[in-house]
């Protein structure tokens, strides 16, 4: 963590009632992340939303925000794909100079990025540097970690490595998994937009590089990895591994004669033992 940056535990008084240096803003995020920055970002200056064609299951709520607001709904598709210059015209056409991005699974590329100046900002759901890249809430758990937080902070070229503005730390229960911390993470990265949105419009909020040679990296989740081995985890680390993953995630899994058996309920850690007894080899 750069030094001097704000964790706050008490009311940031942010600088409210200054003028704005911007015109033109893009936000960027899904179904929860869009309706949260909407409630503190003026909304005279929002002139898009762009969601991820990754996730689908957001797309009609999206759609129907953009209806609501009169503002323009854009899709970003891969990267490789054909339709992806397009989409950067599109953003190009509405000439923005900010955007702010809060619950997001697509990478914000430099094509993009440069459109704003890299004026952009990111919500990310871990203490940066620590558990840079994807499913930052997961691997806090995976890892045995005390705490987390939500950081706010600036994009660049690299994956969740740009100046930090602010920071909230949230501790890490034992009986936390990965949707109960998200919520409590959730509560975190608004308290963050609400409290400094008026400082960024204003240009008066704060800006600390990361500390490079304190980051931490993951690797993305998937259905086959990583997966429990009773041969090499303690209890506590095949507990953690479950509680990271439960239902909607399609759960940890062993391997059992062959086949994988997948954990996506919570599995209290008392009950570890009697799962090693059954599926150790």
């Amino acid at each position: 963590m750069a030094k001097g940056v704000k964790l706050m535990n008490s009311l940031n008084l942010s600088k409210a009632g200054s003028p704005t240096l911007y015109k033109s803003i893009i936000l960027v995020g899904d179904s929860y992340g869009i309706p949260v920055l909407l409630k503190y970002v003026p909304r005279d200056l929002v002139k898009g939303i762009v969601g991820a064609s990754i996730r689908p299951q957001y797309i009609d709520e999206l759609a129907k925000i953009s209806q609501e607001t009169g503002v323009k709904f854009l899709l970003q598709p891969k990267y490789h794909s054909s339709g992806y210059p397009g989409l950067v015209e599109q953003i190009a056409s509405l000439k923005p100079d900010l955007l702010i991005c809060n619950s997001y699974s697509m990478i914000i590329r430099e094509d993009i990025l440069a459109l704003v100046k890299y004026n952009a900002i990111n919500i990310h759901e871990a203490l940066l540097p620590k558990n840079r890249g994807a499913n930052p809430v997961q691997w806090a758990i995976i890892k045995g970690e005390a705490q987390t937080g939500v950081t706010m902070h600036y994009l660049d070229n690299g994956i969740d490595s740009g100046d930090i503005i602010a920071q909230r730390k949230v501790a890490i229960d034992l009986k936390d998994n990965w949707c109960s911390l998200k919520s409590k993470l959730s509560v975190q990265a608004e308290y963050l937009i609400k409290e400094e949105i008026p400082a960024i419009l204003s240009g008066q909020n704060e800006r600390l590089p990361q500390d490079s040679a304190a980051a931490t990296y993951n690797q993305r989740l998937t259905p086959a990895s990583p997966r429990i081995d009773f041969k090499v985890m303690s209890d506590l680390e095949v507990y953690n591994l479950i509680r990271a993953q439960v239902k909607p995630l399609s759960g940890a899994y062993l391997e059992h004669n062959g086949q994988k058996v997948y954990f996506s309920d919570f599995v209290g850690y008392e009950k570890i033992k009697e799962l090693r007894e059954k599926y150790a080899c």
